[in-house]
Order: structure tokens, then sequence, then C-alpha cells
């Protein structure tokens, strides 16, 4: 009001940005679970607490993705988790990265590793025989249709030398560990729609311009929403020009998170490329007599799809278009809003995705037992990405969580004084990784090919960074034997470990 009515902009300073802003929740994870001799899980029971700060933001969603997540990842035939909420007077928790995942990613395979030690079974072998597989629906209502979480687990620990490392370096204090993950593309955790809406309007010059809703904030997705609509356009990807995240010119999009953009923003995309496509072939089947389903748009040329001859170049279908007798506008429109259906939060049901992706993730370290200190000395990643549209821009993605995850790991801790204000708010007290700090990061990408996604692509913006931490804290238990089950891993809690060792 006191601005006149005009837009307003906040700046926080450092200080206040630690206060007012979200941040992720500190979770309490007990779990127990029921395994056979053979090492069949039979089921899970547990508990989870959330500190949810001093107002609601996305707690019930953070909580409800933090309890289901288990579910895409290991086939269990009976389940009881309860989920708590707590609100507190330190800053206000909400959705960050992994949207709870990160979280319960460390608990969960922190304790698979654990139940595969109590029946004295390879924690690789007990994965395997436990997880999820293609074509099945989970015991809370999830449809897995394309599921590469087996692939992932065989090629990272080959890459790894998983069989040649693990319980074999203890003299050396070093170590390997493993934690496996799924996530989700878009998040149906309420009724309301979960669409994207995508434009494409072709120009006489030949330009293409793509309207997305979607949001580019740095993940790449203009890069691959523009490669999407070029291939179902059939021209090159020079031709297009993507204008995203304006409100005043672009479709509806719910927004870039959850992991939904290439898999929900991409099909809406396809189909406003396929829709400006055969507005095109309209014309040109009209012009030349025949039928438009004869014929296809491909490498800048529409063709006779019986002979696979060339009728004529892309330019001039779109003069043809634009001459005086046609006088077609070509602006293709495309809405995508997958079948899913919304989380019942008292049982934990629900089809949340249209699409489930999946990966393994393997750790090795080496412990200084004198100082506490832990030197990662390499990170493996394979990731069921359903097909890489674009394949740098996935690596890319990998490695930024890698990072994230270690950040998460080793360092990023929020402490807050009597009154629950923040009393590490600045980057001198709260520390991050450096990039000189980061180990060898090897990233495979496991092809699936999902039939629902843009030319089988699935996202995977964060999942990456769901089982970091529980790979490190697994290959550090592989080095000395010490277990950690609180984060952040300091040379602190690496030193009392050791002693609690000897002394017990």
């Amino acid at each position: 009001k006191k601005a006149g009515g005009l837009p307003v902009k906040i700046c926080y300073d450092r200080e206040e940005e630690f206060l007012a802003s979200r941040r992720k929740h500190g979770i309490i994870y007990k779990i127990k679970s029921g395994v056979k001799k053979d090492g069949t899980l039979m089921a899970i029971t547990g508990e989870v607490i959330a500190d949810g700060g001093a107002y609601c933001s996305y707690g019930p969603t953070v909580l409800a993705a933090a309890i289901m997540r288990i579910f895409m990842v290991y086939k269990i035939k009976d389940f009881r988790v309860s989920g708590y909420r707590v609100y507190t007077n330190t800053p206000i928790s909400g959705a960050m990265r992994g949207f709870g995942g990160v979280q319960a990613g460390f608990a969960i395979e922190s304790h698979m590793d654990m139940l595969a030690e109590g029946i004295g079974m390879d924690p690789v072998e007990f994965r395997l025989k436990n997880i999820t597989t293609p074509n099945m629906t989970t015991v809370n209502q999830m449809k897995l249709s394309t599921n590469g979480l087996k692939e992932c687990i065989e090629q990272a620990t080959a890459s790894a030398k998983w069989n040649a490392k693990r319980g074999r370096q203890k003299d050396i204090a070093r170590g390997i560990g493993i934690g496996i993950a799924a996530d989700v593309m878009g998040s149906k955790m309420y009724k309301s729609h979960e669409s994207a809406g995508s434009i494409v309007k072709v120009e006489e010059d030949g330009s293409v311009y793509l309207f997305t809703g979607a949001a580019d904030t740095g993940q790449g997705s203009n890069t691959a929403l523009s490669q999407i609509a070029c291939q179902e356009l059939g021209v090159s990807y020079s031709r297009i020009k993507c204008k995203s995240g304006d409100t005043e010119i672009t479709p509806f999009d719910t927004g870039s998170f959850a992991s939904r953009v290439t898999f929900i923003s991409g099909n809406a995309t396809i189909l406003a490329a396929r829709d400006a496509k055969n507005q095109i072939l309209s014309v040109v089947a009209e012009e030349h007599n025949l039928k438009q389903n004869e014929l296809d748009l491909k490498a800048e040329n529409v063709i006779n799809k019986k002979d696979n001859s060339v009728i004529m170049t892309f330019d001039k279908a779109l003069e043809l278009c634009y001459a005086f007798n046609y006088g077609r506008q070509i602006i293709g429109r495309g809405s995508y809003n997958p079948k899913t259906t919304p989380i019942d939060f008292r049982t934990g049901e629900g089809n949340v995705s249209g699409s489930y992706g999946f990966e393994a993730q393997l750790a090795e370290v080496e412990v200084n037992k004198e100082t506490g200190e832990v030197t990662l000395l390499a990170l493996w990643d394979a990731h069921d990405i359903g097909k890489a549209i674009n394949p740098q821009s996935v690596e890319g993605q990998i490695e930024g969580s890698l990072a994230m995850g270690i950040g998460y790991t080793f360092l990023e801790n929020m402490q807050f004084d009597k009154k629950g204000r923040p009393a590490n708010g600045n980057f001198a007290n709260y520390r991050l990784p450096r990039t000189m700090g980061l180990p060898p990061m090897n990233s495979i990408l496991i092809e699936t090919n999902d039939p629902e996604g843009p030319f089988g692509a699935k996202g995977m913006g964060e999942a990456s960074l769901l089982p970091t931490s529980a790979a490190i804290a697994n290959a550090i238990y592989d080095a000395i034997g010490v277990r950690i089950k609180e984060l952040p891993i300091t040379p602190e809690k690496i030193i009392q470990g050791l002693k609690e060792q000897q002394s017990g």
C-alpha cells in the first residue's frame, strides 16, 4: 500500500536470509524391520518426527515424502509408519531439494546395511533381493512401470569394484559403501492438478518460438525443452527460441520442482510441437492432394512416409502456409497432466507420479583414526534417467547433487541460540563444500525408455542427493567399524565412536 500499488522487491542480507527464509527439516527417523533368515524384507514400522519451525509451509508434504520414498525402492508386504511435524520457535522449515528424501535416505539406507550385517549378508546382495521391479504396484499403490534399479546397482558396483574393496581395506582404514534411492517426476500430493502447458509458434521466416511456463533456474530445462521441440517438429535446434517463466506471455505451468519439468513440461512441449507440425502438414497435403497422415517432417524436410521422398523443404512449406491462398498462422498448443492419484495422508497410499526414477550410489572413503578426518576418495552414481535428452546436462545435475550431498553430510548444520535464532547465520560459520575439495565423480546413465516420458525421458533433478550421506556413512563403517547415526559427520563423532569401540 505504501508503494502505491507498485511491485515491491524484498532483499535480505545474509543473516536475514538464514532467519526468514525456509530451511530443510531436521528429522528424527526411527525404523524397525522384520527380515527372514534368507534376507527377505517382510515388514517395517517406524516413526518420523520433523522440526517444522514456526509455521506450516510445506510441512505435511515433506513429512509424507519422507515416509513414502522407501516404498519406491523396497518390496515391503506390511508397514506402519507414523509421522509428526512439530512446531518450534526456530526459522520455518520448508521445501528443499530432495523434499524429505535426503533425511529419509540417510536413515533408511544406513538401516538396510545394519539389517544385512545382522543376517550375515552382503549389503549389495541384500538390496538386490528386496528392491522393486518393473511393472509392479507397491504396497502403497505406486505404479512402477520402467525400473532400472537392478541395472543401476550392478553397473555402479562393477564400476567401483565393490567385490574387490568391500571389507578388504580395513588395515588402511579405507571403506566402500552403497546407498540407493528413487524419486518422483512431479508429485500429486493434493487434489489440484499437476499440469503444464506449452505453445510452439512457427514464423514465416522459419523461426520457432517455444513458450513454456516452466522456469529455468539453472538446471538447463530451456535447453532440454528446446531439444524436445525441435525433435518433434523435425527441425534443427538453431531455429528454436525459448521463452520461459514469464507469466505475461507463457502458458500455465505448476512450477519447477519435484523433478517434473523434463517429464511433465516436456510432454506438453511434444504435444504443442506436434500440433504445429500437423498444421503445416495439413497445408502441404491440401496443396499436393495427399492425405496428411502420409506426410511427416524430418530433418528440415516434408517427406512422404511411403517412400521417404522429399516433397519440399521446411522453409518452402512455411512459404506455402503463409501464402495468400492459405494464410495460416502456425501456433501449436499442448497441455499435459499425468495420470496420478493424490496421496492419502492417513494411509500413505497414492500413485503420486506419472513415472519414477531410480539410482544407486557408492562412496569410497579413507579415515584418519588419529584425527577423525574423513577423506572422500570417489563417488559413483548410476541413474535410471529413462532417456538422456541432454547427457551433459544430466551429468551436471548428478555432480551438482553429489556436491550438495557432501555439504549436507560433512558440513552444513544450522545452530540456534536459546531464543531459536540462527547462531551461525553467515558463510564464515555456516560451512559449504568448495570445488577444490570435491572428489572424482563418476556418472553412469541407465536408459530404460519410459513409455510415458517425452522420448522416453524421466526427470532426475533431485534423486542424486538422496543416498549420498548413507553411502558415505556406510563406507565409514566398512573402513573403521563406527556407525554414524547423526548428521553432519564430524571428526569429533568419529573419535567418539572409536573410543566407544575400544571400551566396549
